[in-house]
């Protein structure tokens, strides 16, 4: 939605959506830090690292999807959109 208002086409504005859901690593600290501090159990814990690591390993697969072929080609080859 951020980047519908700032003007960027729907699949921009889907990469980009893409691309910020990869916080698989911030999410570990946290779950990490409140496992230990006990404000969660086990099962919680167990499913905050499964999301952890599921999200960061689909992040590049939906941006891939989102984003086209071409426009992908053209910034890998000039580092422009």
């Amino acid at each position: 939605m951020g980047g519908r208002i700032v003007g960027m086409s729907v699949s921009e504005s889907l990469g980009l959506g893409c691309s910020l859901n990869g916080r698989g690593v911030m999410e570990l600290v946290v779950a990490s830090i409140a496992y230990q501090k006990g404000f969660i159990g086990d099962e919680m814990y167990a499913t905050l690292v499964l999301m952890g690591i599921l999200t960061t390993f689909i992040t590049p697969l939906m941006f891939n999807l989102a984003m086209s072929k071409q426009r992908l080609a053209n910034y890998r080859a000039t580092g422009n959109t």
